[in-house]
Parts: structure tokens; sequence; C-alpha cells
């Protein structure tokens, strides 16, 4: 029937009935919100300008604009849910003094601070503005009430607000460091309740002029708390399904199966590298497309050009990331089907000259578009069902969304997104799966059995990890999938991916591009018109190739997968000459002597450097004694901690360098070892106190203590975070200040009336008014600019929070800003580079794996070691986990299993990888000469050159540094010493893959060598764009010193496998020593000694790994 031309006439028409009559009557199948947007963003644009330059609202001559169309997606899902459901959307979306949907625009100038965002309605009338004034800009010093009437005027009269409905709820006062005075009067409407949540009405006035007027929606904390306790289950459900992917896909199907498939010779990537290319480009091209709308996020303290370099480094790094995903994804697809389905069509040779014109290929493409009217259909169907009888939810969305008009080419971003997913999720969602499914039935002599299991699982899998979208129930998104899958996989059992392909892609064609058909703008009939050709290529493509033909022709024998040509097993095992190099007698007198004076120079900057104290104290006391002098803070404060209160610990070092890097580069040393301790954080004890579980409602578990300790035992801040809902005092601003300064002095032991004013904060809750104190101390010495703040959080009648800081000045701030920008473009470009030379030595690894040149022994102990390894190491890292990442929103039990699939995700990747490296490290370094003394010799002198290296350096060329901080990191383990004895298991990881790669690399000219000096380059290039005065001199000495470090390594290194162990336990001892020299933390002696031990252990497992090779 299906080879009937009547058959594929009506099954186009039924197809395109069904797409018709969906997108005829979407508002009533779908979850869309109507909003009339009549306001272009030319429109947007052009009416910002005006009013800034009508209004005044900056002095600055501001010549750049950025616009978007944005919403706030939080008060709408509250709203939907628990604010009068949908329909009390309504009055949102429509014209009203506060909508969900506004266009912001943004009025900029590079590297002017000066800045004004306006934002309108989307039918076009202002809404509000915010204009940015740098904090050290004079203005007058008002009192409140000249500041409010202010505010009232110029909101009434520019701005058309009518106080009649709102009532006043805070007021906040700030002294900026430019002598002003800066208000901010906050408003709450009281005609229009929507459930618990505010409509809120923020007015802002600097000095004497109003610099923002912004409405906003204030979503009750206890209903994001909620929605987060039940979004929990979508987030566990689609971590297991990645778990599936990474695993059983990428790593089973994709990287073994390549292998699997090299053997067999049936590996083919020349078609696969263009396609991905092709696709991989106009990803990167859609990067590119968004620049305009990027402007919005841009830094005014760096320049327009740094911004566009930046932009083109994404687009670059975008494209290269998914050309290697796409390629390993369609080589390994694409083979695994060829062998396992000999009856379909070969896919390389579709649309050819020769098989465009047949049957086969007309009819799967054919095929492809007339299942995506039903699919939309079956969509649209399946939510009014699910919504109307079953109560299930789905937020509301837009049908148009103007933002794509801010793209240089709207039409590109649509077509490479939905190009992107319909092909590579085919590949890997279809073909890995179930051609692997085919081929272990096949082996097993259970085909049915196993397609059938993989037919199922695909279909689960597929489903469970798009169950991130926001849909209630957390099982909605994979239910609704499950059939389709289904379906698309039986499709490819019987005719191959190509169906599938050209169906999933004009299905996301077709919903990522409608804004271009529900919105009117000039020239936009262009974009329009490249989206329907992308879409009809392929049927172009078979149009062309019939009308040639003269008719559809058979397809050949020649063009199924079964008589395909095999190419011969692109990698033969190769047999390997041993090589035994006495390598003392190769290396000339001269280059011995050379090194050695090296190596003593290298000596004597390690020494300096180990005997140099840190510019910070370490942590002198332990975990436990955290902890306790933690839980007697809070028990001070007047709390009860009980036995449903977990007790979590981390280390913390200070969360904002911009302090301590002021202070050091502005003040000196003296200064900043002054501030030390008080104002500027040194390495800290986090401990925190939060309830997961128990009896208590998930809103009252928002309460939590964070108790800050210090490394000699002494509590340097305290926060308690109490519930929003929480009821208590209201304070007047002079009554919370008194009692600031009560906690103040109490606290300090210092005068509060010797410390200055800064700014009182009030933030209204629903039962309380909180307050938010910031004083300067003047008897602190600060670099100019800067000033030592000390601040008080008071919740009620509670002090809840207190700290102290730095405050670092706008100016130097975007100064060090504009700086760092110049030296990140250059190290992303040399981080790109150098992850394409670390993916290619890897790839010469897994060439010589594929070829059969491993250790299986080695393998199997890389891969048991790797896996155990990183499982200890997630174990023992459990409570800072815990500390800084679980949620007390979320079931705890749903936290623990998404960490252990992590940890197992995780430990599967690296054991399989070094399984791989060892097992090919253990067979190069078989063929290599002992360790001998000149091995022994020679390392430790190129240890102490690389450990001394960067002393010797700043000798030779003082370069400006910021404060080195102890490293303390190993404290946050469980248990450090125990932590310690994976330090085998780390030297045996690092001796494979240094081994593997230095085996791999071993020649002297060609592209292989010209690979490891563009390695060493790039890593001096990165080391020397992190100097914190950045300039070309410093990358110039970054370029200097890779160079030195490669001819170091051709002169001592290449071609000496044997000298890879001592290296690195060389490296390990006097890394080990200079931890005890200058210990970090309570166990870090220990500890050291500990792994000293068990580096030495690594070493003889290694070397006995080595021997039982030879």
């Amino acid at each position: 029937m299906s080879r009937k031309p009547w058959f594929w006439i009506v099954l186009l028409v039924a197809s395109l009935a069904c797409a018709v009559a969906m997108l005829r009557h979407r508002d009533a199948l779908l979850p869309l919100l109507e909003v009339d947007v009549s306001m272009t963003r030319d429109d947007a644009l052009a009416k910002a300008a005006s009013i800034a330059e009508s209004l005044r609202l900056s002095p600055a001559k501001l010549t750049r604009s950025a616009a978007a169309f944005q919403g706030d997606s939080r008060a709408q899902l509250f709203i939907e849910q628990e604010g009068g459901g949908r329909p009390a959307l309504a009055p949102f979306l429509r014209e009203g003094e506060h909508v969900l949907y506004v266009w912001r625009t943004r009025l900029f100038e590079p590297g002017v601070t000066h800045e004004v965002s306006v934002y309108f309605t989307p039918a076009g009338r202002p809404y509000g503005f915010r204009a940015r004034v740098p904090e050290a800009e004079a203005g007058a010093v008002l009192e409140a009430d000249a500041a409010r009437a202010i505010a009232l005027e110029r909101a009434t009269t520019d701005w058309k607000v009518d106080f009649a409905q709102y009532k006043p709820v805070s007021t906040s006062t700030a002294k900026r460091t430019g002598g002003r005075m800066d208000h901010e009067f906050r408003y709450e409407r009281v005609d229009t309740p929507i459930g618990e949540g505010k409509l809120l009405l923020t007015l802002v006035v600097s000095g004497d002029k109003l610099t923002a007027l912004a409405r906003g929606f204030q979503v009750p904390e206890a209903f994001e708390r909620r929605y987060q306790e039940r979004r929990s289950a979508n987030s566990t459900i689609s971590a297991a399904a990645n778990i599936v992917v990474t695993l059983a896909y990428m790593l089973g199907g994709c990287l073994l199966g390549s292998i699997w498939l090299l053997r067999r010779g049936a590996w083919t990537w020349r078609p696969a590298a263009w396609l991905a290319l092709g696709i991989a480009l106009l990803v990167g091209f859609s990067v590119l497309d968004s620049i305009p709308s990027s402007w919005l996020g841009y830094n005014t303290a760096t320049s327009s050009e740094a911004h566009y370099a930046k932009a083109i480094g994404a687009a670059v790094a975008a494209a290269v990331m998914w050309w290697a995903v796409l390629l390993a994804t369609f080589t390994a697809g694409e083979g695994l089907g060829r062998l396992a389905f000999p009856s379909h069509p070969y896919l390389w040779g579709a649309w050819a000259p020769r098989t465009g014109a047949t049957g086969a290929i007309v009819g799967r493409t054919l095929g492809g578009y007339a299942w995506v009217g039903f699919e939309l259909a079956f969509v649209a169907v399946f939510y009014f069902v699910a919504q109307r009888y079953f109560g299930w939810w789905s937020p509301g969305s837009l049908m148009i969304d103007p933002n794509i008009l801010s793209h240089a080419q709207p039409w590109i971003d649509p077509v490479a997104n939905a190009l992107r997913a319909g092909v590579w999720e085919e590949f890997l969602f279809r073909a890995v799966p179930l051609a692997g499914a085919a081929l272990l039935g096949r082996h097993f002599g259970r085909g049915k059995l196993f397609i059938g299991v993989g037919l199922v699982l695909q279909a689960v899998v597929f489903g469970c990890a798009h169950a991130t979208y926001p849909q209630e129930p957390s099982w909605a998104r994979p239910v609704e999938l499950f059939l389709p899958s289904i379906v698309w996989g039986l499709v490819y059992l019987r005719y191959g991916i190509l169906p599938g392909i050209l169906m999933h892609f004009i299905f996301d064609l077709v919903l990522m591009s409608t804004p271009l058909w529900a919105t009117s703008a000039p020239g936009i009939g262009f974009d329009r018109a490249m989206v329907v050709l992308c879409a009809l290529v392929p049927l172009i493509v078979v149009a062309v190739r019939v009308a040639r033909a003269r008719g559809l022709a058979p397809l050949a024998a020649i063009d199924i997968n079964a008589h395909v040509t095999r190419l011969a097993p692109a990698w033969h095992a190769v047999a390997t000459v041993p090589r035994r190099e006495a390598t003392a007698a190769a290396t000339p007198r001269w280059a011995v002597a050379l090194l050695m004076v090296l190596g003593l120079a290298g000596a004597a900057g390690w020494i300096d450097r180990i005997t140099t104290p840190y510019d910070a104290p370490g942590l002198s006391i332990t975990r436990e004694q955290a902890l306790r002098i933690a839980e007697d803070a809070v028990v001070a404060e007047g709390a009860k901690l009980g036995p449903d209160w977990r007790r979590l610990s981390k280390v913390e070092g200070p969360r904002d360098q911009e302090p301590h890097a002021f202070v050091w580069q502005k003040g000196g040393e003296a200064m900043y070892r002054a501030l030390l301790g008080n104002h500027l954080a040194p390495p800290l004890w986090a401990v925190r106190f939060a309830r997961f579980e128990g009896e208590v409602d998930v809103a009252d578990r928002a309460e939590s203590w964070f108790v800050f300790v210090a490394g000699d035992g002494t509590v340097r801040a305290i926060h308690h975070r109490l519930p929003e809902a929480r009821a208590g005092a209201r304070l007047t601003e002079e009554a919370a200040r008194n009692k600031a300064h009560e906690a103040v002095g109490r606290w300090l032991g210092v005068d509060p009336s010797a410390l200055r004013f800064v700014s009182g904060r009030a933030s209204n809750k629903p039962g309380r008014l909180d307050w938010e104190f910031i004083y300067a101390d003047p008897s602190r010495p600060v670099p100019p600019g800067g000033e030592a703040y000390v601040q008080v959080d008071i919740a009620g009648d509670q002090v809840v929070a207190r700290g102290r800081y730095v405050f670092v000045p706008e100016d130097w701030t975007r100064e060090r800003k504009a700086k760092r920008d110049s030296g990140a473009i250059v190290t992303g470009i040399a981080g790109l580079a150098l992850l394409v030379a670390l993916s290619t030595i890897l790839v010469l690894v897994i060439r010589r794996f594929a070829r059969r040149e491993f250790s299986k022994r080695g393998a199997i102990v890389g891969a048991v070691v790797g896996f155990g390894f990183i499982l200890a190491q997630r174990a023992l890292g459990l409570e800072a986990t815990m500390t800084e990442a679980f949620d007390t929103a979320q079931p705890i039990t749903q936290q623990y299993v998404r960490e252990g699939m992590v940890a197992l995700a995780f430990a599967a990747t690296v054991a399989l990888l070094m399984a791989v490296m060892v097992g090919v490290a253990v067979r190069i370094a078989s063929h290599a000469a002992r360790s001998g003394a000149a091995a022994w010799r020679d390392a430790a002198a190129l240890v102490f050159l690389a450990m001394g290296g960067p002393t010797l350096a700043r000798w030779i060329w003082p370069v400006p540094r910021e404060p080195r901080l102890p490293p303390v990191r190993d404290a946050e383990s469980f248990a450090p010493v125990v932590a310690s004895l994976l330090d085998s298991v780390d030297f045996m990881m690092f001796c494979a893959i240094a081994v593997a790669a230095l085996g791999v690399l071993d020649a002297r000219r060609g592209w292989r060598s010209a690979l490891v000096a563009a390695l060493f380059v790039c890593v001096g290039v990165i080391a020397g764009s992190r100097s914190p005065e950045w300039s070309v001199l410093t990358l110039a000495g970054g370029v200097v010193a890779g160079l030195a470090a490669w001819w170091i390594f051709r002169r001592y290194v290449l071609g000496r496998i044997e000298i890879v162990a001592p290296l690195i336990a060389c490296g390990s001892v006097l890394a080990a020593i200079g931890t005890i020299a200058r210990p970090t933390y309570a166990q870090a002696v220990p500890a050291a000694i500990v792994g000293m031990l068990s580096v030495a252990a690594g070493y003889l497992a290694w070397q006995w790994l080595v021997h039982k090779e030879k």
C-alpha cells in the first residue's frame, strides 16, 4: 500500500489537517498566554532615548542601546498555583498598573558608569526606569521627608503614578562615598490582592533626583519553598535519566561502541564529520547572532572590543564542543546501526544522486514530514485531556517572543537549535541504544528480547531526560513522551533513522519558529522564508533527484547497509620493539651540568618559598572544635538546637577576593595584616545548622544558622536566617538603630558613637519589619576610597546577623575588571587550544587501546582504583557538599539519591578513563628502561626547578602579586589523614596519564612535536594571564616561560619514560615537606607524613604492574 501515490497523498493531507487544526485551536488546547505586544523593539529604544533626554535621567551622553522583552516567571508561577490560578493572570497580561511582561531597554556608553534602563508595558506605556549613579558622585544631603516629597512629585508628574492605590511600607537611607545621601521608599498596592503575594512600587532618590521607579511582585518565600519541594522529584527523575545517558549511551555506546567498530573496520568518520561540522557551525552562528541582545549584560568597565571578542570566543568554543560531541555520537550511532540492521538503506548515501530518486529514500523522507502533523495534534490533545480531566499543570507560555527580533538574523536560532536537537537526540536516544540492543541480542541469541527491552528503555530514558520541564506531576513529561518514543523507536527499527531525524527537526522547528509567524516587523518575511526553505531542503533534494531520474527507481543492493564496503580495521596491533635507553650516557655532560645548576637554583627558590609564611593564618582548630565553638555561640544567642538539627561544616576561604586585593595593592602588606582577621576574612570554618526533615513544615525549615569560626577559634560572624513568614516586631528606625548599637558595642567592645552611619535598609515582611544597618569604623586604616564596614541585621527585634568587611570603591573595581577581562579573553583562547591538544592526546591513547596495545592487568587495576578513588573522595567530602549545596526545601532522601547517582556516574567515567590510561601506560613503561640513579637525579633537579621556578622568576622580574592565602581545602575532608591514604592512587593515576601522554607524543619533529610545543605555550599563556596586573609584558613572559619549559621537556624528559615515576614521586614528597614546614590546618603534618608513605606504596604498586608486564 505504501508504494501507491494515493497513500502518500492521503497521509500528507491528513497530517497537514492535524497541524492546521492544532494551530487554529491552540489557545483552547495548550496553556498559552495572550499578550498584545504592539510595541516593537525599535519603538522601545527610540522612546527610551526620548524619555531619558526629556527627563534628564543621566548627565552623560549615552550613545549605545539594547532591549529585551522580559517576563517575571516567578510571579507567574505563584499566581498560577497559589495566587488565583490562570484566570488571575489576565489582569497582569493586559495594560494595568502592574504587568508580568515588559520591554527593558538599556542606554549606556562603554567606559562610563552612568547608564539608564527604561521599562515599558507590551503596549508601549512607560512603566519604570532605573538610572545608575556612580557611588563617588557628589549630591545633596536631604532628610527622608524632603527626599520623599521629591519622589512623590516626580513619580506623579512624570510617570503618572496614582498613590491612592498604595501605602508606604519601608524607608531606607544610604550615605554614599561621594557625600550624597540616597533614599529608597517602598510602597505596597492595597487594592489588588494576589494571595500571600504583594505588588510593590519602589522609588529611589539619589541626592535630590529621582533615579529609580520600579514596579514588581513579591513572591512569598513559603510558596517558593513548597514549589522547590515538589520540583525535587523532577530533578531526581532527570538526574537518573542523565546518568543512564552518560554511562550507557555515551560511554558504553559512543566510546566503547566506537572502539568495537574500529576493530571491525566499520567506523566511518568523514561523512559524520561533515554533518557535525555543518550543525556545529550553525550553533556557533546562533551565538554570534545573539550579540545585539547580549549588550544588556555588558559591563561598561570593559571595552566594547573585549565584549565582541568574548562573544566570538564563546561562539568558537560552542562550535568546537558541539562538533566533537556530534561527531562522536554520529559515528557510533551510524556504525552500530549499519551492523545491527543490514537491510536499512546506507545513511550516508541517502539523497545522493543515485539513491535520492529511489522509492525507499523518497518514502522515508515523506514519512518524516507526514508524522509532524500527527505529533503536533497528539501533543495538543494530550495537554488538553491531562489538564482538563486529570488536573495536571503546565505553566502558561507566550506564542510570541519579540526578543527573537533582537537577533541579527532571527531565523538562525530556531533552525540551529531544531537541527541540533533533532539530529543529535535521534542518534543518541534512538540509534545508539536500539542498535546496541540488537547487536547484544544477536551475540547472546536473544534478539527479540534485547530489542524489546531496549525499545522500552529508550522511551523511558528519553521522557525522563526531559523531566526538568516545570510540570506537575513530576512524571508528566515522561508519560507524555513515552508513546511517541515507542513509535519513533519502531520507525527506526523498521525504516532507519532518517524519518525520525526529519520528524524531530521539523517538529522542533515549527515550535521554535512560531514567534516569527506571530510577530509583525519590517523584514520578517525574509526570516520566515529562510525557515521554510530550511524545512523544505530534504523535500527539494528528493524532488530534484526524482526529476532528474524521471521517476522513482528501486534501491540498489549496494546501497543498503549489508553491502557497504567495510574498511580494513583502522588500527592494527603493531609489534612494539622494546626500547631501553642508557639515559645518563645519552645526555651530554653540558646538559647534565646545566640541569644541576638549574636544579640548585630551583632548590634555593623552593627553600625560600616553604620558609616564607603565608600572608594569612591557617586553621589551627579541628572540625570537631569548630562545631563545638559554633554551637556554643548559637546557644549564647538564646537558641536551642534539638536532635533534628544537623551540624554541618566546611572550609571556606574569602568569598570575595576583591577586598583582599584592594587592601594589598593600595595599602600594602602592613595595612593588610592589620585588617586581616577583623575586616578581612581569613580562611574559616563555616558551620551550618539546618533541618532537612521531621515534623517541621517546609516553610519553617528555612530557618538556619551559619557560624563562621576563624582558625584560632574566634567567632567571626553569625547569621541566623528566619523564615519570611515568622512573626516579629515592627521597630521604628530609631529603635532598630539603638538595637544595632547595643549589639555592636557588645560584640566589638567599642563605643557605637565612634562609628559613622552609612546606611539603614528596611525590608517589609508579612509579620515583621527587618533592618540592615551598615557603619564605617574610622579607627581602622583603609586605603583611600575604601572603608572598614560593620554590618548588623535585625529581624523584628532580634539581631540575626553581624559581620565586618572592607568596602571597595567602584572605580577601583571597574579598573580591575577591565584589566582582568583582557586577560580572561587570552586565557579563554589558550584554554580552548589546550583543550583541543589534550583531547588529541586522549584520542591517541584510545587508539593504542583499540589496537590492543595495553596491559590487561593494568586496565583492570586502573578501573578498580579509579572507581574506588572517586567513591572514597565523594564520601569523605559529603559533609562539605551538604553544607554548601543541600537545600532544606527539598527532601533530603532525594538529594542523597542524586548525589549518589552523580558519584556513581563520575566514578564509572573515571574508571573507564583509568582503565584506558593505566592499561596503555603500563604497556609503554614495560618497554622502557628502569628508573636508575640518573633518572632520579634528573627528576629531583627538574622538580626543584618546577617548584622553585616561580620564586626565581619573581627574583629576576618582580611583578605585583596578590596575598598568598594558605591552602586549607584538604581540611574539608571528613578525615584528612584517611584521605591522604588516597595519595597512592593519585600517584598511580598521574603516573599513568603522564606515561601514556609521553608515549604517544614521542616525536622530535612533525605535528606531534608541534602539539607538545603548543601545549606548553598555552599553559604559559594561561599562567601569565592570571597576573593581577595583566599586560602584554605578562603575556610575553608567559609565552617565554612556556617555550623554556618546552625546551627543558625536549632536552630532559622526551623519550625517557623511566623518568616519569621519579618525577611524580619527587614532586609529591617535596609538596609534603612544604606542608610540614608550613602546616595550614590542624592535621596537616600527620596527613602529609601518611601521604608520603602512601606515595611510596603507590610507587611500589606501579613498579609491580610494570614488572609483571615485562
